[in-house]
């Protein structure tokens, strides 16, 4: 976990396996943990102009950057042949005016098809200038002085001999479908991809055409890349699905814009998280929070025993469990002594009646974790929110998880200010009275919702699992898809009560938990090589903390 010291080196940093293993490439000069809306990048490119760097200065150094990393990639394939060039008429196109004087610079046969001759953007016009004064073949599909006309077959031809295919069409503030020429030129791409000539790489300036950079969307007419070259930082959408599955590879390289402070999400990871504070040696189980975890019920008994376990295992120091009486009927006995068992009434849920059981348990400082397998009825939803205001007064510090998120965002409209919400798409949904597919259409904006409805820290669960309170965002790669089992939330919640046990305020325990929960499911699968399940996790626990204590 050693952090990574910046270098003027354009050297990609193979040394940093945990991006490496998730599809992610940070160059050495642009090891940054932004990821950026299209918005918040335009302003990064502003204020880089405003300190006196020109526009066509940033495209020059963007091009030169985004060539030599293109190069890398096709001669670690064993590509050697002519590149073809696709360029729109923007800034984006420009960068691509750029790479293809860089090819003819370097001895690499390139061949440029222009979308577009009118509505070029001034710092393309000048690109495209340059361009001109070297050896190339420059194509368009309208009459030119300068290019030569090119038609569907031919265009097609070329497509489809090309060892490098770069799409160069439409950049970060693409916000709809592509039309007109740019998505004819999408659809000729797409006719020479049924019959490609020779081994090929697909490659995406800065962010493949068709994707949002702000939410991942994709639209119809879109440009699947197999390696995505972006300037400076991934935009927040290239890191979500089904935006995600179009970028393949993502290399970022930097071109000396700061993009401090500027991007209200960032990447968490081994070294951008928060520490567990090393433990003094006359430590002892009284020195943390202890843990209450509510949930449970007779179909889904087992749910609430793996956050217990969970959060013994991260490190919490008591852990307690209230399930109702059928959870023991239907053979989820304790497995894990350490676990203490508080007798409750309820005997398929949970009620309201439990509550005097459990008050005595809701003392300052403590974690409660509410949710796990609990069902839904009346009686229940009283119970949780009897359990999360009277927590909210004594000072605690809430894990609300599953149906108990659907039932406390489901009344009256309340802040939470003390709670983590740790949501699947599913349960977003219910709280925001959309479907899932809307949540998961923008997720950005789903979670951004409930966290201004309802306050709090809210983790979205998911690939690229976000997390969002008040003043600050994150995303999580951290995780394989063999996660997706039943119970892995469940020790998700369990793992946010032991950060919190531990002394982690809300947003950080909520955010270092993810991470954790993510990096767990990565060992589980590499020792596997195939399905895991729900424990799993939690055997991979103890020797993750012991990395995160400092």
């Amino acid at each position: 976990m050693k952090k990574v010291s910046p270098s003027n080196s354009n050297e990609i940093e193979s040394g940093h396996p945990p991006y490496a293993r998730r599809g992610l490439l940070l160059t050495r000069t642009a090891w940054s943990h932004a990821c950026p809306s299209s918005q918040e990048m335009a302003a990064c490119d502003a204020g880089a102009i405003s300190s006196g760097v020109t526009g066509a200065e940033l495209m020059q150094r963007a091009g030169q950057a985004m060539f030599h990393a293109f190069e890398s990639h096709a001669r670690r394939r064993g590509l050697h042949g002519a590149w073809a060039i696709l360029c729109g008429p923007g800034n984006n196109g420009g960068d691509g005016f750029v790479i293809a004087r860089m090819c003819a610079e370097h001895g690499i046969p390139v061949r440029v098809i222009m979308s577009k001759l009118d509505g070029l953007s001034v710092e393309a016009t000048h690109m495209l200038e340059q361009l001109r004064k070297v050896e190339l073949e420059l194509f368009s599909f309208a009459v030119s002085p300068f290019t030569a006309i090119i038609d569907e077959r031919s265009a097609v031809e070329i497509l489809s001999q090309s060892a490098v295919v770069l799409d160069a069409l439409l950049g970060t503030g693409q916000m709809s479908a592509p039309r007109g020429a740019i998505a004819e030129v999408l659809r000729l791409l797409e006719l020479a991809r049924r019959r490609p000539r020779v081994p090929q790489l697909l490659g995406a300036v800065d962010i493949p055409t068709g994707v949002n950079a702000s939410t991942g969307e994709v639209f119809d007419s879109h440009f699947c890349a197999d390696v995505t070259v972006t300037v400076e930082a991934p935009k927040r959408g290239m890191l979500q699905y089904p935006g995600r599955g179009m970028c393949g590879e993502i290399e970022a390289v930097s071109v000396g814009i700061d993009c401090t402070g500027m991007s209200e999400y960032s990447l968490v990871d081994e070294d951008s998280c928060a520490r567990i504070t090393q433990r003094r040696p006359d430590a002892h189980k009284g020195s943390f929070a202890p843990v209450l975890v509510v949930g449970g019920s007779a179909p889904m008994p087992g749910a609430p025993v793996l956050s217990a376990h969970a959060a013994l295992r991260a490190g919490a120091g008591l852990v307690r469990l209230a399930r109702p009486v059928a959870c023991a009927r239907a053979g989820a006995e304790l497995s894990w002594p350490e676990v203490m068992p508080i007798p409750v009434k309820g005997v398929a849920q949970l009620v309201s009646a439990d509550f005097s059981a459990l008050k005595p348990y809701l003392q300052p400082g403590s974690v409660l974790v509410i949710g796990p397998g609990l069902g839904r009825n009346e009686k229940t939803a009283a119970l949780v929110s009897k359990l999360v205001k009277c927590a909210a007064k004594t000072e605690m510090a809430v894990v609300v998880d599953a149906d108990a998120i659907t039932m406390l965002c489901s009344t009256k409209r309340q802040r939470y200010e003390h709670c983590v919400f740790t949501p699947h798409p599913g349960e977003m949904s219910r709280v925001l009275g959309v479907s899932s597919a809307e949540v998961q259409h923008d997720r950005f904006m789903a979670i951004q919702k409930a966290q201004q409805r309802f306050g709090g820290v809210w983790v979205l669960k998911g690939v690229g699992s976000l997390i969002k309170s008040e003043q600050a965002g994150a995303v999580c790669l951290a995780g394989t898809p063999w996660m997706a089992t039943a119970g892995s939330g469940d020790v998700l919640a369990g793992v946010v009560a032991a950060m919190l046990a531990q002394g982690l305020p809300l947003y950080e325990a909520a955010s270092t938990a993810v991470l954790v929960h993510g990096m767990a499911g990565e060992r589980c699968m590499s020792l596997a090589n195939g399905p895991i399940i729900a424990s799993d996790l939690i055997g991979q626990l103890p020797a993750l903390i012991a990395e995160f204590v400092a």
